[in-house]
């Protein structure tokens, strides 16, 4: 992890969104018995490890998206029809994880 960024997501954030994406890609919704932790905001861009920047990725997406912010990828890989129910989606999620961090503090 990048000196100074945050690194704070727990087990259980991560089971949280892998269960809210059913255990599928957060883009291309592949089920996949190996879903990595994708920064929405990429490291390099400043982006953590932190429950508001990760989401479950297959492979291929993760590499796919590389260092690009993932709405701009989305929008580029998926056009933007697809793009926009993919970023909807992850809106969706992104809110319910706000709201849960909200009523934890």
């Amino acid at each position: 992890m990048k000196l100074g960024l945050p690194d704070t997501l727990t087990y259980e954030q991560w089971l949280f969104a892998l269960q809210w994406f059913e255990n599928k890609c957060a883009y291309c919704g592949a089920e996949s018995v190996f879903l990595v932790r994708e920064h929405l905001v990429p490291v390099a861009k400043g982006g953590g490890v932190t429950a508001l920047n990760i989401v479950p990725a297959c492979q291929p997406c993760n590499s796919s998206k590389g260092p690009k912010r993932a709405h701009l990828w989305i929008y580029e890989k998926f056009g933007m029809t697809k793009g926009k129910e993919i970023v909807d989606r992850i809106v969706a999620y992104l809110t319910e994880v706000k709201e849960v961090k909200v009523e934890e503090e």
